[in-house]
């Protein structure tokens, strides 16, 4: 027994105290986190992801803004916009001629993520609900 060999090895009953602590608190940190791991599978968000499907081809009549790159912007209707916000202008005064168009975002793998929340965050203040991303060969 532990208690009975401390005893007689002569230690102090406040050292066996304080080691009987230091045990009890890792296993009370032990039972603490195996509690809060057990339920972590009961945490879990299921999304509803979209089917892709890679041989639609893009609809003739969709407005078409396509990504140049980085360094050229995107492309509209034959002109190119380096400002999201003159892009977006554009978009906006093509809504007056056709309010509810379906507008393509065409990108290639080169593009960052961040480049196109950034393009669908313009579109959304615009106004058009319809907008769709095509993906693209990259750009040699």
């Amino acid at each position: 027994m532990i208690g009975s060999r401390d005893h007689e090895a002569g230690a102090k009953p406040e050292e066996r105290a304080s080691y009987l602590t230091s045990m009890v608190d890792v296993l009370f940190m032990l039972l603490v986190f195996l509690i809060l791991t057990a339920n972590a599978a009961h945490y879990q968000i299921t999304v509803d992801l979209p089917e892709a499907s890679p041989s639609e081809a893009l609809d003739p009549d969709a407005w078409l803004i396509e990504d140049r790159g980085s360094d050229e912007g995107w492309a509209f209707e034959g002109e190119t916009y380096q400002a999201l916000d003159r892009l977006a202008a554009r978009v906006r005064d093509r809504l007056a001629d056709q309010p509810d168009p379906m507008l393509t975002v065409a990108v290639d793998a080169t593009t960052k993520a961040q480049r196109l929340i950034e393009m669908l965050e313009a579109l959304n203040r615009t106004g058009v609900e319809d907008v769709r991303i095509a993906t693209q060969a990259g750009r040699q």
